[in-house]
């Protein structure tokens, strides 16, 4: 159940790597990444359950804590993908809805990454365990390698919920050709435009984009 923190991070950075990009193109690229990540989450789970029910002596399914969190992680990924696709981008809600979801979209989100690194965490420590055995605690090769790979996971959550909370690394609003409005200067001299982030100091109709939100 591991397929989530391998491709997950992709779409959470999205509008932090591509911040000049426009939105709409970011939501196509996020959506595509979120059901690219989902299906190769369906075939892991699929492949996880073969691999115990077809073994030669069948494996019970679902009793680890990594198992429980796994599917919550999936559960909670398909949810997020289902609703911020209908919600966001097709056939999409009214902006007052978007804005009023968007929180919540982007707690589960963030959410959903953190359950996937401890899954991830979970699966290290289970199989290390299990394939190790009594040799785990005389710092074999293998062992330090997963301890590594755990602890690279680890300041791997760190990095990505920092991006995703430093304001710095915030999505740039972008000017759009669509949905403008006219604004006239008057002349009395420079009019500051807090909403749209422009100060212009000459007597003139100026036609500024309203990014969308």
């Amino acid at each position: 159940m591991q397929p989530t923190i391998n491709y997950n991070f992709r779409p959470i950075l999205i509008y932090r790597t591509f911040r000049n990009a426009p939105k709409k193109r970011l939501k196509i690229l996020h959506a595509t990444l979120h059901g690219s990540a989902f299906v190769l989450s369906v075939v892991g789970l699929k492949a996880v359950f073969d691999s115990h029910n077809l073994a030669k002596k069948p494996i019970p399914n679902l009793y680890t804590l990594h198992s429980w969190i796994g599917l919550i992680t999936i559960i909670i990924f398909a949810a997020q993908f289902l609703s911020g696709f209908i919600s966001f981008l097709y056939p999409g809600l009214s902006k007052t809805m978007r804005q009023t979801l968007m929180p919540v979209h982007t707690a589960f989100g963030i959410g959903g990454f953190v359950l996937a690194v401890t899954t991830t965490m979970t699966g290290l420590t289970e199989k290390v365990i299990w394939t190790l055995d009594s040799n785990y605690k005389d710092f074999i090769s293998e062992g330090i390698i997963f301890n590594l790979m755990g602890v690279f996971a680890v300041f791997y959550g760190i990095m990505v919920l920092y991006m995703v909370n430093e304001l710095d690394y915030k999505r740039v609003a972008t000017r759009r050709r669509d949905s403008t409005c006219r604004i006239r200067i008057g002349s009395s001299g420079a009019y500051s435009l807090q909403t749209l982030g422009v100060v212009h100091s000459h007597k003139s109709t100026l036609r500024y984009s309203l990014d969308e939100a």
